[in-house]
């Protein structure tokens, strides 16, 4: 005889025995998401169909997987909307046990991640795209783009930066990486809310993978997200501004310098109304930063940031105010810019007369360093460039970079400051001097 699944004849209690969820989730679940909907007895007691107790299966195997309940809920509604069964897109083991399900997803999933991987260093574009046509057989687009894309070039990532890939193999899975979200984004349905929520980048910074996932997320969730690209010009931003009027911008960045830029384009927001949310991976190195940002800082989980902007937008947001940079930085930052050509001259001269410095590499160091330092006058605290040192020592490393050629090189970098930026240069000049140039320091 084939059972009714949809027959409400289970208790509560051989629903926590079945799920392992405590009584209290399943019924802030249900009042707060209308999932399940269980019916009543004649005393008012619940009563579970067997789908309702998958339904709850399928929801924690998705909290195993990373996602919070409200995304896995919203998942959820969004596989039903496209006349998709959820327990039949991405069905449950069939020992019915939640963890067993998301140990088998996960292994499936990182399969098809190092497949992609694998194909994207090979520079094998057919096969890329096909593993990318079989996560999506499977899988919703939220998975494959967090799971499978992010998580494939967060290793490529650090793969590059250990020096075990070159940099033709990270810019080839990028370019995929970027077609295929971008791709996803166009295919998404049309929004069913109102109000523009712009994500872009800032000036100079050209990582959008970040922002295109965003985008998606948000789009599939029903916000009317929409990406405006890498390296926003502060100037260009402000037409875009008057012309969407945006409930919220959000944007992402990855070094120092891109985020005295989103710094910048902050103050103008919040000069015209507007709330800016923002993260990206310069703020997990430096935490200090979050806070010289006129905005809210949304986390580095891609996997939730749909989640806090729903929050943001239902908070009432306020008008942020920072406290100036102080006049000796503005000083400094003037002297500075109108010194660097002089100044890192000075230092090449002066490291290529040690003839054991590598030189192939100053020219990318010198724009670096100028980069961060100028960033770190604008935002007012030098202090800032110390983490992206170590940050840049590290990758040098892997380069054959020893760290005498760090010392060597920020020695030649004092010597040449002291030369050419003189009184007005001084915060410049006592960063430098803090700095451990000594080995045993």
């Amino acid at each position: 005889m084939q059972i009714d699944e949809s027959a409400q004849t289970f208790n509560l209690g051989v629903v926590i025995r079945e799920t392992g969820l405590k009584a209290d989730t399943i019924r802030a679940w249900e009042r707060r998401y209308g999932l399940p909907s269980p019916g009543r007895t004649s005393g008012g007691h619940r009563l579970y169909s067997q789908r309702d107790i998958d339904t709850l299966k399928w929801l924690a195997a998705r909290r195993a997987e990373g996602l919070t309940i409200s995304r896995a809920v919203r998942l959820w509604r969004q596989l039903e909307s496209e006349a998709k069964d959820p327990l039949v897109v991405m069905p449950l083991a069939e020992s019915g046990v939640a963890g067993l399900a998301a140990r088998v997803k996960g292994d499936v999933l990182d399969e098809i991640r190092r497949n992609w991987l694998d194909a994207c260093l090979a520079f094998d574009e057919p096969g890329a795209n096909a593993t990318l046509a079989q996560a999506h057989a499977l899988y919703p687009a939220e998975i494959v783009a967090l799971n499978v894309i992010r998580a494939a070039m967060a290793e490529i990532g650090d793969r590059w930066e250990a020096g075990e890939i070159s940099v033709h193999q990270e810019h080839f899975a990028s370019e995929l990486a970027t077609r295929q979200l971008e791709a996803l984004i166009a295919a998404t349905p049309p929004p069913r809310q109102s109000g523009t929520i712009a994500v872009g980048c800032p000036q100079h910074e050209e990582h959008t993978l970040s922002g295109l996932i965003i985008t998606l997320l948000l789009r599939r969730s029903g916000q009317p997200a929409l990406f405006l690209g890498a390296n926003i010009p502060h100037e260009a931003f402000l037409p875009a501004l008057r012309h969407l009027s945006p409930r919220l911008v959000i944007m992402s960045a990855q070094r120092l310098s891109t985020a005295a830029s989103l710094a910048r384009l902050a103050r103008t927001l919040n000069e015209h109304g507007v709330h800016l949310a923002f993260g990206g991976r310069v703020f997990v190195r430096n935490v200090e930063l979050r806070n010289l940002v006129a905005g809210y800082y949304v986390g580095d989980q891609l996997d939730i940031v749909a989640d806090s902007v729903e929050v943001l937008l239902q908070a009432p947001l306020r008008r942020m105010e920072l406290p100036p940079v102080s006049p000796a930085y503005e000083r400094a930052l003037g002297r500075f810019n109108t010194r660097r050509l002089q100044l890192h001259a000075r230092v090449s001269e002066l490291l290529e007369r040690q003839r054991t410095f590598p030189l192939q590499y100053l020219e990318t160091i010198n724009h670096f360093v100028g980069e961060d330092i100028r960033a770190a006058l604008e935002l007012g605290n030098l202090e800032l460039v110390n983490q992206e040192i170590l940050w840049a020592r590290s990758l040098l490393e892997h380069r054959q970079f020893a760290p005498d050629h760090l010392r060597s090189y920020f020695r030649a970098y004092r010597q040449a400051a002291e030369e050419c930026l003189g009184d007005a240069g001084r915060p410049i000049l006592t960063w430098l001097r803090s700095l451990p140039l000594n080995p045993q320091e």
